[in-house]
């Protein structure tokens, strides 16, 4: 007569005390709510289960996620001095780096965005969004509102171009040496600085993909 494992139904022979597909103990005393074992495996499943399960979200509302999300990665490495060290970037009165690593990291999400969603609508909603947030993050008027919008689309036309541009490993290395050109605000040809900058931005571009893909769920498609 088999005993059938109750965690994963597999039969072992009648004498076995531990499944041989999963290890659980099958004695019905061994099997119980207060055994730690089954208690850890529980736990275990539990924990994977709270890992698959994506937050609900509007297109609009990832949009200002997402924002959030580049004004927390923007202050982050801004104050990070090592950082600033090793592009050679000096923090200005006038916002000018803070709002060139946004325009950049806009970028990013919007060829994320532009990988992850056909329907142009879609996109634009979660962009509008997107762009509405940060200019009330920035507390900005009617004027500048008008400023940066026009700024962002000169940025997005530069970044496209230069992800076409046929040199370094890959199309993140001419965005990279073009962002890198902004921050500083002159032509800069150091490799130091360009391989730190794009090591940086790859790994954003890692978070922002899975923070789209792994972490909330559009329930307006």
């Amino acid at each position: 007569m088999k005993i059938k494992c109750p965690q994963c139904d597999f039969e072992n022979e009648e004498d076995s005390k531990f499944c041989k597909n999963c290890n659980v103990p099958l004695s019905k005393q061994d099997y119980s709510e207060d055994n730690p074992y089954i208690k850890k495996n529980i736990n275990e499943e539990e924990k994977i289960r709270k890992k698959i399960e994506r937050t609900e979200v509007t297109l609009e509302e990832l949009g200002k996620v997402l924002c959030l999300f580049s004004h927390d990665m923007t202050h982050m490495y801004l104050n990070n001095k090592e950082n600033l060290e090793s592009l050679d970037i000096k923090k200005d009165d006038n916002n000018n780096v803070f709002l060139e690593i946004i325009e950049v990291l806009f970028f990013l999400i919007f060829v994320q965005i532009d990988g992850l969603f056909k329907d142009e609508k879609l996109r634009n909603r979660i962009l509008d969004s997107m762009h509405e947030a940060h200019y009330k993050l920035m507390d900005l008027d009617k004027t500048g509102i008008t400023v940066a919008k026009t700024h962002f689309i000169k940025r997005y036309i530069e970044y496209t171009n230069a992800s076409k541009e046929k040199r370094g490993p890959d199309w993140l290395w001419p965005v990279t040496s073009h962002a890198l050109n902004n921050l500083r605000q002159e032509e800069t040809k150091d490799f130091f600085a360009m391989m730190t900058l794009t090591h940086i931005l790859s790994s954003i571009t890692n978070n922002i993909s899975d923070l789209i893909k792994n972490k909330y769920k559009i329930i307006d498609e």
